[in-house]
């Protein structure tokens, strides 16, 4: 495992806002707009002296500047956060998986 990674609540509420926006409803999306305007509220604190966070905080900031023509439709955004997500996911999983290996508990 290359270093903690030692995430504070807004680096969590960022992650799971772009978790959220990553995978949006096909028909209902008015709640994305409130997903946004958390994402708004916590991108100014979150961790960017973390370079892993860099891609995800890149993408929050997408979003965050976006102005949407109908309520909730945020374009080729869904899929930027899907990629970026899913890298996020994956290198996780990589951390946990050498983590385990290496016998922490």
């Amino acid at each position: 495992m290359s270093g903690t990674l030692r995430l504070t609540a807004h680096d969590r509420v960022m992650i799971s806002a772009l978790s959220v926006l990553s995978r949006p409803a096909l028909t209902d999306r008015t709640d994305l707009e409130v997903v946004v305007g958390i994402l708004r509220d916590v991108v100014r604190r979150v961790s960017r002296n973390q370079p892993r966070l860099a891609p995800l905080i890149i993408a929050a900031e997408q979003f965050v500047a976006f102005r949407t023509v109908a309520p909730g439709y945020y374009g080729g955004l869904h899929d930027c956060a899907w990629r970026v997500m899913n890298a996020w996911d994956w290198q996780r999983l990589a951390d946990g998986w050498d983590h385990v290996r290496s016998g922490g508990a």
